[in-house]
């Protein structure tokens, strides 16, 4: 036993160590890609970052039903103290965890994934609370299908293409130009396009390192490749709405630039024309440029009349 837990608080110490470093690391240094947000791009977006994106990615009624749900448990909180407690302690925890994001230096989006549980059972309670305001079960059950309807319906229609969802009150444009893309989606659509093309084995197509899953999809061939002026190496040029977000200088300075010059490689300029723009839920996310190569000239040297 004694042995067993030695070796049991050797490991824990182990794993606090590397978590605790981790954790610094995130606090104190921002994330080598810089982030587009309200228009520009940072490295650090700042303190509004996780509550903007939070509202863009939100439900329809998120917000009024969380509203609802403060107001009826603090109404009832004499008779049923439990649920007061337990919205109390939901709350509690959803803004000190949101604050704390706020401050971290390394700002992603993903990070917000531990909290929304914690938004959605007090949304949940919310409309549980509307729904027993009446004592006609059947109207409770309406209620409750109606609420699930108009929060689930504007996200189901986006079907397979979820991540594509923004608040119904924010236009695509605004989101477009304002927020981070979720990356990667629309690539499956760009490939489709393509390999609907004849002798679509045989395309070549550059892409950035943000349409990196866009080879998983595509039957010719893809790769980071420089484009060569006197072969014409590719017949694709793929741009994705990241690549164009962050292609300025960033307002702010990381400690690693590296990161975002290999990512984008857009060292040369191609001569090429815009084919096709992959649009999900009126957002552009992909860019289709062909190359535009040389007309062949036919060799009339040595020919006689």
């Amino acid at each position: 036993m004694g042995c067993g837990s030695l070796v049991l608080g050797i490991l824990i110490l182990f794993a606090s160590n590397v978590v605790i470093a981790k954790m610094y690391k995130a606090i104190t240094s921002t994330h080598p890609a810089p982030t587009p947000f309200l228009g520009v791009s940072r490295y650090n977006p700042g303190y509004l970052f996780y509550p903007v994106m939070w509202f863009v990615w939100t439900g329809i009624l998120t917000l009024p039903l969380i509203t609802f749900t403060m107001y009826r448990s603090w109404q009832i909180r004499q008779r049923e103290g439990k649920i007061f407690r337990i919205v109390v302690v939901l709350l509690i925890f959803a803004v000190f965890y949101i604050i704390g994001l706020s401050f971290v230096a390394q700002k992603t989006s993903r990070y917000m994934v531990i909290f929304l549980p914690t938004i959605s059972l007090l949304t949940a309670i919310g409309a549980m609370q509307i729904a027993r305001l009446t004592q006609k079960k059947w109207i409770s059950y309406l209620v409750l299908v109606i609420i699930f309807s108009v929060q689930a319906l504007p996200i189901l229609r986006l079907y397979p293409y979820y991540r594509a969802y923004y608040h119904p009150l924010l236009s695509a444009k605004w989101v477009e130009e304002k927020t981070a893309p979720i990356t990667g989606a629309g690539l499956d659509l760009a490939a489709d396009y393509l390999n609907a093309k004849p002798d679509a084995e045989r395309l070549r197509v550059r892409h950035t390192w943000f349409c990196k899953d866009f080879a998983h999809y595509f039957i010719g061939e893809t790769g980071y490749y420089k484009y060569d002026p006197s072969t014409h190496n590719f017949d694709y040029d793929l741009e994705y709405l990241y690549d164009r977000q962050i292609i300025h200088t960033p307002m702010d300075i990381s400690e690693d630039t590296t990161y975002r010059k290999a990512a984008l490689k857009r060292e040369q300029t191609v001569p090429r024309k815009l084919e096709h723009i992959i649009r999900l839920n009126g957002v552009n996310y992909v860019w289709i440029y062909r190359v535009i190569k040389p007309e062949p000239t036919d060799n009339t040297d040595g020919l006689s009349g």
